[in-house]
Protein backbone atom coordinates (compact mmCIF):
# COMPACT_ATOMS: atom_id res chain seq x y z
CA UNK A 1 0.00 0.00 0.00
CA UNK A 2 3.05 2.45 0.91
CA UNK A 3 4.41 1.76 -2.54
CA UNK A 4 1.64 2.55 -4.05
CA UNK A 5 0.67 5.76 -2.25
CA UNK A 6 4.56 7.07 -3.35
CA UNK A 7 4.37 6.03 -6.73
CA UNK A 8 0.72 8.28 -7.37
CA UNK A 9 3.07 11.05 -5.53
CA UNK A 10 6.17 10.63 -8.02
CA UNK A 11 3.39 10.44 -10.68
CA UNK A 12 1.46 13.59 -10.12
CA UNK A 13 4.74 15.42 -9.43
CA UNK A 14 6.47 14.17 -12.75
CA UNK A 15 3.11 15.43 -14.30
CA UNK A 16 3.44 18.75 -12.44
CA UNK A 17 6.76 19.01 -13.19
CA UNK A 18 6.08 18.34 -17.17
CA UNK A 19 3.22 21.15 -17.37
CA UNK A 20 4.94 23.67 -16.14
CA UNK A 21 8.21 22.74 -17.97
CA UNK A 22 5.81 22.63 -21.29
CA UNK A 23 4.04 26.06 -20.02
CA UNK A 24 7.50 27.66 -19.73
CA UNK A 25 9.07 26.45 -23.11
CA UNK A 26 5.43 27.26 -24.85
CA UNK A 27 5.94 30.98 -23.49
CA UNK A 28 9.29 32.01 -22.75
CA UNK A 29 10.49 30.92 -26.30
CA UNK A 30 8.36 30.19 -29.09
CA UNK A 31 10.71 30.51 -31.88
CA UNK A 32 12.73 28.35 -30.77
CA UNK A 33 10.15 25.46 -31.69
CA UNK A 34 9.78 26.90 -35.17
CA UNK A 35 13.67 26.77 -35.66
CA UNK A 36 13.86 23.32 -34.81
CA UNK A 37 10.75 22.44 -37.25
CA UNK A 38 12.49 24.45 -40.24
CA UNK A 39 15.48 22.64 -39.28
CA UNK A 40 13.73 19.10 -40.06
CA UNK A 41 13.48 20.14 -43.49
CA UNK A 42 16.77 22.29 -44.57
CA UNK A 43 19.63 20.53 -45.85
CA UNK A 44 23.10 21.32 -43.53
CA UNK A 45 26.14 21.37 -45.34
CA UNK A 46 27.84 18.97 -42.59
CA UNK A 47 25.97 17.15 -40.00
CA UNK A 48 27.02 18.36 -36.15
CA UNK A 49 29.06 16.16 -33.92
CA UNK A 50 27.63 15.00 -30.80
CA UNK A 51 30.04 17.30 -28.80
CA UNK A 52 28.70 20.58 -30.74
CA UNK A 53 24.85 18.79 -30.25
CA UNK A 54 25.67 18.66 -26.43
CA UNK A 55 27.35 22.47 -26.57
CA UNK A 56 23.85 23.43 -28.13
CA UNK A 57 21.82 22.44 -25.84
CA UNK A 58 23.43 23.81 -22.85
CA UNK A 59 23.77 27.15 -24.60
CA UNK A 60 20.21 26.87 -25.24
CA UNK A 61 19.58 25.89 -21.27
CA UNK A 62 21.75 28.85 -20.61
CA UNK A 63 19.70 31.16 -22.97
CA UNK A 64 16.43 29.72 -21.13
CA UNK A 65 17.30 30.62 -17.57
CA UNK A 66 18.77 33.75 -18.73
CA UNK A 67 15.51 34.67 -19.88
CA UNK A 68 13.51 33.42 -17.13
CA UNK A 69 16.09 35.55 -14.81
CA UNK A 70 15.51 38.75 -17.09
CA UNK A 71 11.80 38.60 -16.27
CA UNK A 72 11.71 37.62 -12.59
CA UNK A 73 14.48 40.86 -12.24
CA UNK A 74 12.26 43.33 -12.37
CA UNK A 75 10.70 43.30 -8.94
CA UNK A 76 11.97 44.38 -5.87
CA UNK A 77 11.88 41.26 -4.26
CA UNK A 78 13.90 39.56 -6.83
CA UNK A 79 16.57 42.33 -6.71
CA UNK A 80 16.74 42.03 -3.23
CA UNK A 81 17.39 38.12 -3.64
CA UNK A 82 19.71 38.45 -5.95
CA UNK A 83 21.78 40.83 -3.24
CA UNK A 84 21.34 38.48 -0.98
CA UNK A 85 23.25 35.23 -3.33
CA UNK A 86 25.83 37.96 -4.37
CA UNK A 87 26.23 38.37 0.03
CA UNK A 88 26.18 34.45 0.24
CA UNK A 89 28.82 33.99 -2.60
CA UNK A 90 26.37 31.87 -4.04
CA UNK A 91 26.59 31.07 -7.71
CA UNK A 92 23.02 30.74 -8.21
CA UNK A 93 20.70 32.25 -10.99
CA UNK A 94 16.90 33.23 -9.80
CA UNK A 95 15.57 30.43 -11.81
CA UNK A 96 18.02 27.98 -10.12
CA UNK A 97 16.96 29.08 -6.86
CA UNK A 98 13.81 28.84 -7.34
CA UNK A 99 13.96 25.15 -8.79
CA UNK A 100 16.02 24.59 -5.57
CA UNK A 101 13.39 26.08 -3.52
CA UNK A 102 11.09 23.56 -5.24
CA UNK A 103 12.77 20.71 -5.07
CA UNK A 104 12.67 20.99 -0.95
CA UNK A 105 8.93 21.60 -0.92
CA UNK A 106 8.10 18.83 -2.50
CA UNK A 107 11.06 16.79 -1.22
CA UNK A 108 9.55 17.25 2.74
CA UNK A 109 6.41 17.30 1.74
CA UNK A 110 7.02 13.67 0.42
CA UNK A 111 9.20 12.82 3.93
CA UNK A 112 6.63 13.59 6.57
CA UNK A 113 3.68 11.83 4.46
CA UNK A 114 6.22 8.66 4.83
CA UNK A 115 6.49 9.20 8.40
CA UNK A 116 3.16 10.15 9.16
CA UNK A 117 0.61 8.96 6.68
CA UNK A 118 -2.06 8.90 8.85
CA UNK A 119 -1.89 12.20 8.81
CA UNK A 120 -0.88 12.92 5.78
CA UNK A 121 -3.46 16.22 5.11
CA UNK A 122 -2.83 17.74 8.55
CA UNK A 123 1.42 17.79 7.21
CA UNK A 124 0.28 18.81 3.59
CA UNK A 125 0.33 22.94 3.47
CA UNK A 126 3.15 23.15 6.20
CA UNK A 127 5.67 20.86 4.75
CA UNK A 128 4.85 22.67 1.30
CA UNK A 129 4.95 26.21 3.40
CA UNK A 130 8.35 25.21 5.19
CA UNK A 131 10.29 23.07 2.42
CA UNK A 132 9.73 26.44 0.11
CA UNK A 133 11.00 28.62 2.88
CA UNK A 134 13.90 26.76 4.14
CA UNK A 135 16.16 27.73 1.09
CA UNK A 136 15.72 31.33 1.76
CA UNK A 137 16.20 30.68 5.63
CA UNK A 138 19.48 29.17 4.83
CA UNK A 139 20.87 31.82 2.51
CA UNK A 140 19.59 34.55 4.88
CA UNK A 141 21.87 32.50 7.63
CA UNK A 142 24.63 32.36 5.21
CA UNK A 143 24.65 36.18 4.69
CA UNK A 144 24.79 36.37 8.53
CA UNK A 145 27.70 33.89 8.85
CA UNK A 146 29.34 35.82 5.75
CA UNK A 147 28.91 39.19 7.10
CA UNK A 148 29.81 38.37 10.65
CA UNK A 149 33.21 37.03 9.06
CA UNK A 150 33.72 40.23 6.84
CA UNK A 151 32.86 42.27 10.11
CA UNK A 152 35.74 40.45 12.69
CA UNK A 153 38.43 40.97 10.57
CA UNK A 154 37.48 44.57 9.71
CA UNK A 155 39.80 45.90 12.08
CA UNK A 156 43.07 44.07 11.02
CA UNK A 157 41.99 45.35 7.65
CA UNK A 158 42.18 49.35 8.72
CA UNK A 159 45.09 48.51 10.71
CA UNK A 160 46.86 47.16 7.08
CA UNK A 161 45.08 49.94 5.40
CA UNK A 162 46.49 52.61 7.85
CA UNK A 163 50.22 51.16 7.87
CA UNK A 164 50.40 50.94 4.09
CA UNK A 165 48.80 54.59 3.93
CA UNK A 166 51.39 55.90 6.84
CA UNK A 167 53.94 54.45 4.98
CA UNK A 168 53.72 56.29 1.70
CA UNK A 169 51.15 54.11 -0.45
CA UNK A 170 48.34 55.53 -1.91
CA UNK A 171 45.17 54.50 -0.81
CA UNK A 172 44.61 52.54 -4.51
CA UNK A 173 47.86 50.43 -3.67
CA UNK A 174 46.77 49.92 -0.27
CA UNK A 175 43.28 48.32 -1.16
CA UNK A 176 45.50 46.11 -3.74
CA UNK A 177 47.44 44.97 -1.01
CA UNK A 178 44.13 43.81 0.86
CA UNK A 179 43.06 42.11 -2.54
CA UNK A 180 45.84 40.19 -2.44
CA UNK A 181 46.80 39.38 1.24
CA UNK A 182 43.62 39.44 2.97
CA UNK A 183 42.68 36.41 3.95
CA UNK A 184 38.54 34.56 2.77
CA UNK A 185 35.91 36.46 2.54
CA UNK A 186 37.33 39.75 2.90
CA UNK A 187 40.13 39.01 0.26
CA UNK A 188 36.95 38.43 -2.12
CA UNK A 189 35.02 41.51 -1.43
CA UNK A 190 37.91 43.86 -1.73
CA UNK A 191 39.42 42.10 -5.34
CA UNK A 192 35.82 43.09 -6.41
CA UNK A 193 36.08 46.79 -5.24
CA UNK A 194 39.91 46.61 -6.94
CA UNK A 195 37.98 45.09 -10.52
CA UNK A 196 35.33 47.69 -10.27
CA UNK A 197 38.25 50.35 -9.98
CA UNK A 198 40.41 49.14 -12.85
CA UNK A 199 37.09 49.25 -15.06
CA UNK A 200 36.56 53.04 -14.18
CA UNK A 201 34.24 53.03 -11.56
CA UNK A 202 35.23 55.99 -9.28
CA UNK A 203 36.67 55.26 -5.78
CA UNK A 204 33.20 56.31 -3.62
CA UNK A 205 31.08 54.14 -5.92
CA UNK A 206 33.38 51.01 -5.69
CA UNK A 207 33.03 51.39 -2.12
CA UNK A 208 29.70 52.38 -1.90
CA UNK A 209 28.88 48.85 -3.70
CA UNK A 210 30.92 47.53 -1.14
CA UNK A 211 29.21 48.91 1.73
CA UNK A 212 25.71 47.24 0.17
CA UNK A 213 27.05 43.80 -0.02
CA UNK A 214 28.74 44.10 3.81
CA UNK A 215 25.41 46.38 5.10
CA UNK A 216 27.09 46.39 8.61
CA UNK A 217 27.02 49.92 10.70
CA UNK A 218 30.97 49.73 10.95
CA UNK A 219 31.79 49.73 7.10
CA UNK A 220 29.18 52.69 6.38
CA UNK A 221 31.64 54.54 8.99
CA UNK A 222 34.32 53.36 6.89
CA UNK A 223 33.08 53.98 3.70
CA UNK A 224 31.28 57.52 4.39
CA UNK A 225 34.84 58.26 6.24
CA UNK A 226 37.15 57.62 3.19
CA UNK A 227 34.75 58.81 0.43
CA UNK A 228 35.00 62.35 2.84
CA UNK A 229 38.85 62.38 3.26
CA UNK A 230 38.50 61.99 -0.56
CA UNK A 231 36.44 65.18 -1.04
CA UNK A 232 38.12 67.53 1.69
CA UNK A 233 41.62 66.26 2.53
CA UNK A 234 43.14 65.06 5.80
CA UNK A 235 44.88 62.66 7.59
CA UNK A 236 43.44 59.36 6.40
CA UNK A 237 46.20 57.21 8.17
CA UNK A 238 44.70 58.50 11.40
CA UNK A 239 41.57 58.48 10.43
CA UNK A 240 41.74 54.72 9.64
CA UNK A 241 43.52 54.12 13.19
CA UNK A 242 40.21 55.85 14.91
CA UNK A 243 37.67 53.50 13.32
CA UNK A 244 40.02 50.68 14.02
CA UNK A 245 40.33 51.48 17.62
CA UNK A 246 36.61 52.02 17.65
CA UNK A 247 35.72 48.26 15.67
CA UNK A 248 37.71 47.13 18.42
CA UNK A 249 35.79 48.31 21.62
CA UNK A 250 32.62 47.59 19.58
CA UNK A 251 33.27 44.25 19.23
CA UNK A 252 34.88 43.84 22.37
CA UNK A 253 32.03 44.59 24.37
CA UNK A 254 29.66 42.70 22.03
CA UNK A 255 31.96 39.44 23.28
CA UNK A 256 31.21 40.52 26.64
CA UNK A 257 27.29 40.95 26.05
CA UNK A 258 27.11 37.66 24.28
CA UNK A 259 29.07 35.84 27.31
CA UNK A 260 26.62 37.53 29.95
CA UNK A 261 23.37 36.34 28.04
CA UNK A 262 24.56 33.10 27.05
CA UNK A 263 22.43 31.81 29.90
CA UNK A 264 19.35 33.38 28.61
CA UNK A 265 19.69 32.83 24.99
CA UNK A 266 19.78 28.53 25.62
CA UNK A 267 17.03 28.65 28.30
CA UNK A 268 15.07 30.44 24.91
CA UNK A 269 16.00 27.83 22.51
CA UNK A 270 15.48 25.03 25.16
CA UNK A 271 12.29 26.16 26.63
CA UNK A 272 11.02 26.57 22.75
CA UNK A 273 12.23 23.52 21.18
CA UNK A 274 11.09 21.33 24.53
CA UNK A 275 7.35 20.71 24.06
CA UNK A 276 8.25 20.09 20.02
CA UNK A 277 10.44 17.42 21.19
CA UNK A 278 8.26 15.82 23.60
CA UNK A 279 5.36 15.68 21.02
CA UNK A 280 7.59 13.77 18.72
CA UNK A 281 8.83 11.31 21.43
CA UNK A 282 5.15 10.76 22.32
CA UNK A 283 4.78 9.78 18.63
CA UNK A 284 7.35 7.48 18.24
CA UNK A 285 6.17 5.46 22.11
CA UNK A 286 2.67 5.69 21.27
CA UNK A 287 1.09 7.05 17.94
CA UNK A 288 -2.63 6.56 18.94
CA UNK A 289 -2.36 8.26 21.86
CA UNK A 290 -0.91 11.68 20.89
CA UNK A 291 -2.61 11.47 17.16
CA UNK A 292 -6.02 12.09 19.23
CA UNK A 293 -5.11 15.82 18.94
CA UNK A 294 -4.51 16.08 15.56
CA UNK A 295 -7.74 14.64 14.37
CA UNK A 296 -10.00 17.27 12.52
CA UNK A 297 -12.27 19.09 14.54
CA UNK A 298 -12.05 21.90 17.81
CA UNK A 299 -9.15 19.49 19.26
CA UNK A 300 -7.51 20.79 16.41
CA UNK A 301 -7.29 24.23 18.28
CA UNK A 302 -5.16 22.63 20.85
CA UNK A 303 -1.71 22.08 18.60
CA UNK A 304 -2.73 25.43 16.38
CA UNK A 305 -2.80 27.62 19.61
CA UNK A 306 0.22 25.58 21.07
CA UNK A 307 3.01 25.96 17.61
CA UNK A 308 1.40 29.99 17.80
CA UNK A 309 2.39 30.05 21.38
CA UNK A 310 5.82 28.42 21.43
CA UNK A 311 6.27 30.89 18.36
CA UNK A 312 5.46 34.34 20.15
CA UNK A 313 7.33 33.26 23.16
CA UNK A 314 10.74 31.98 20.99
CA UNK A 315 10.74 35.56 19.68
CA UNK A 316 10.36 37.38 22.47
CA UNK A 317 12.77 35.51 24.91
CA UNK A 318 14.98 35.94 21.63
CA UNK A 319 14.31 39.85 21.74
CA UNK A 320 14.69 40.10 25.42
CA UNK A 321 18.14 38.35 25.11
CA UNK A 322 19.61 40.30 22.22
CA UNK A 323 20.98 43.98 22.71
CA UNK A 324 22.29 46.09 20.24
CA UNK A 325 25.46 47.74 20.46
Amino acid sequence: MLLIYVAVWLAVALAIFGLTGSVVLLVVQPQRRVYSRVRQFAATAEAATPAQETQVRKDQRAALFAELDARWASGVKAKDLSLDLSRAEWHLTLTEFALIRAATAFGLTVLLWLLAPRFWWLSLLPALFIGWRLPLAYLHWSVSRRIRRLDSQLADILNILAGAVRSGSSLFQALDRIAREAPEPSKTEYTRVMRAISLGAPLDQALRRLAERVPTEDMEILVTAITIQQQTGGNLAHILDLIATTVRERHRIQREIQVLSAQQRLSAWLLTALPIAMVGLLYLINPDYIGRIFQPGLILLIPITGVLMLILAGFIMNKMASIDV
